[in-house]
């Protein structure tokens, strides 16, 4: 979506600039956009800047903080330089000054976003992330209190934070998971081969990401939690006929016909932030802190980490960097930072 297509302008809570299209404003928001490029002095500066609002609102379909962290974690983990990265983040804070400025947006959500902590000048900055009980408090105890009486968004929540903190899918991926990406287990009681009579190998359960990004494509193992989670959306998503069709989203919207347009459809990236926030907000962490890369950022971190591994051994770098499906080692080096001091990875 480019700054012209931009339709409408709502503010929601104060802290999110949500674009899409409607009525009202349209014209009047556009021309502020325009004037707000066209106020940059270099023509470079107006490109760059221009680019990071429209790619922005073109992902998450809003601007807020954890939007804005979002953001900031999907560019890194694409080997942007941190340099790139700031300037991407302070186009977007200069842009939502300007519609500050022209009375299109309150305050708060300036101020939101002027909290969202920034890379510095060093690229080996280490990623913040969750801690291992913060990780557990989210999927055991947040889905109940964030949603009491909603047994549908609870499921939604567990099984979101068990896919996303126990795969290091990133939110894209995990949103366009279907059923028949997820591999059962082989275990080693099926060790005979139908065909020749061979032997097979025991296989742990797993996913295949097809369409990484970067057109990375990669097997990730899955375990037992995770499939027990979304085992247990299924019951709860009323969709019957779930079982057999493998095309079925893994996150399915789920619901009553009626209820939802589509309850087969994949849950958006932008409904998955806002059920992880208000889990977040559950069990009191910071404001922005937990979002979908953040339990990315905490996968990577607890496979460095012997004492959350099942053999007691840290994962080698490169097979990290396959699992993440970085395409170069110095991105997922990043991850060596925050192993060696823990403390520097502490939200």
């Amino acid at each position: 979506m480019s700054a012209t297509e931009v339709d409408a302008a709502d503010v929601d809570d104060g802290v999110q600039l949500q674009l899409h299209p409607g009525e009202g404003e349209h014209q009047a928001l556009v021309a502020a956009i325009d004037a707000w490029a066209m106020s940059l002095a270099s023509p470079h500066t107006r490109r760059a800047y221009r680019r990071a609002i429209e790619r922005l609102i073109d992902r998450y379909g809003e601007v807020s903080a954890v939007s804005l962290a979002e953001f900031r974690d999907d560019l890194a983990d694409e080997g942007a330089r941190a340099g790139t990265v700031r300037q991407a983040m302070t186009g977007v804070v200069s842009c939502t000054r300007w519609l500050v400025d022209a009375g299109f947006v309150p305050g708060d959500v300036l101020r939101a976003l002027e909290r969202v902590d920034r890379p510095r000048s060093r690229d080996d900055r280490p990623p913040k992330a969750p801690t291992p009980a913060q990780v557990l408090a989210l999927r055991q105890i947040a889905p109940a209190t964030a949603f009491p009486g909603d047994p549908l968004r609870q499921a939604h929540g567990a099984a979101i934070v068990a896919l996303l903190a126990d795969t290091g899918l990133r939110v894209s991926e995990a949103v366009a998971l279907k059923r028949a990406q997820i591999r059962p287990a082989r275990p080693r009681a099926q060790l005979l081969a139908a065909a020749h009579g061979r032997a097979t190998v025991a296989r742990a359960a797993s996913i295949d990401v097809l369409e990484g990004k970067g057109g990375v494509a990669r097997t990730v193992p899955v375990g037992a939690d995770v499939l027990r989670a979304l085992e247990h959306l299924d019951k709860i998503a009323d969709l019957p006929d779930r079982a057999g069709d493998p095309a079925i989203p893994a996150l399915a919207a789920g619901g009553r016909r009626g209820r939802v347009a589509s309850p087969d459809a994949p849950m958006s990236t932008r409904t998955v932030g806002r059920i992880l926030q208000a889990l977040g907000d559950a069990i009191a962490l910071p404001p922005g802190t937990i979002y979908p890369h953040a339990l990315r950022h905490a996968y990577a971190l607890g496979q460095l980490d012997p004492t959350q591994r099942p053999d007691g051994k840290p994962l080698t770098l490169g097979t990290l960097q396959r699992r993440l499906g970085h395409r170069s080692s110095a991105t997922t080096a990043r991850y060596l930072l925050a192993a060696e001091d823990p403390d520097l990875a502490m939200l």
